[in-house]
């Protein structure tokens, strides 16, 4: 029995000392070649007292970045800012002529409505240097106060003006496309004489409904920011506008009109010179 125990032991320390050289193989070696093939984490780090007192009082990735925008709510984007008033070369005076119908022998329409419209208009281009005037308004028969089709709007052509923007107000306006609705205005080019355009206003129109048609007018599209003049989405209409990119097609448009004299501008008169000063 003793025997079998002491050969038993060496055994066992063969066995130990055989792992031994294995665990501290030097680099290069075979043993040392394998080993390193096989990814070892690292052992995890002794959290010491001052480094948890340390990290219980940094802030987290979470706490310490911004908060993330949230996104927008339909209907509540910011308003249009309205550019700084125009301060390059003056545009030239656009002239409008007016064209209202009749009910009755009355205008379906009141000239202060008509009035509230135009200085809206006013109000809504001049900063950008797009200048208009009334210069005639004139009846309709009134077979013209409520327009339900395509055809009743292109009629309006004939009793357009050359070398105006013709701005013609009605009673009703039928949407063409949805017969079941009626509209607040429109810029419309008749079928037959693509090369006329005019503006309908319905006598249920806002206030800034004729800059809205205007801005069509002069090349803007429809806008989806809220509260600018082009979009039909308005929450407060005191800061309703055209933005700058909208005054730059529109003067660009001003230009066009009149150089290619759709549009003849007014004749303005000279501002009267200094009086010189005598030193009197």
């Amino acid at each position: 029995m003793r025997h079998v125990v002491v050969a038993l032991g060496t055994v066992l320390l063969l066995l130990a000392v055989a792992a031994g050289c294995g665990a501290g193989a030097p680099v290069g070696s075979p043993t040392a070649r394998t080993s390193a093939a096989v990814p070892v984490a690292a052992p995890a780090p002794v959290a010491t007292a001052a480094a948890t007192a340390a990290a219980a009082s940094a802030p987290s990735p979470a706490a310490s970045a911004p908060a993330a925008a949230a996104p927008p709510v339909p209907g509540t984007a910011a308003p249009p800012v309205p550019s700084a008033a125009w301060t390059g070369p003056p545009l030239p005076l656009l002239p409008l002529a007016l064209a209202v119908a009749t009910a009755d022998g009355a205008g379906v329409v009141s000239d202060a409505w008509i009035d509230q419209e135009i200085s809206e208009a006013q109000r809504l281009l001049g900063p950008h240097g797009v200048r208009i005037t009334a210069v005639e308004r004139r009846s309709l028969p009134e077979r013209y106060r409520q327009l339900d089709t395509r055809a009743e709007r292109d009629e309006l052509a004939a009793h357009c003006r050359r070398g105006v923007i013709n701005v013609f107000f009605v009673a009703a306006l039928r949407n063409v496309d949805l017969p079941e609705r009626f509209i607040q205005g429109v810029r419309w080019q008749p079928q037959r004489e693509g090369q006329k355009s005019y503006v309908i206003v319905s006598s249920v129109a806002t206030p800034t409904t004729l800059a809205h048609e205007l801005g069509h007018f002069f090349g803007n599209p429809h806008s989806q920011v809220d509260n600018n003049i082009m979009s039909y989405r308005r929450s407060d209409p005191s800061v309703v506008a055209f933005d700058e990119r909208q005054g730059r097609k529109m003067r660009s448009m001003v230009q066009w009109y009149v150089r290619t004299k759709e549009i003849v501008p007014l004749s303005e008169p000279a501002a009267p010179a200094p009086v010189p000063d005598n030193g009197t």
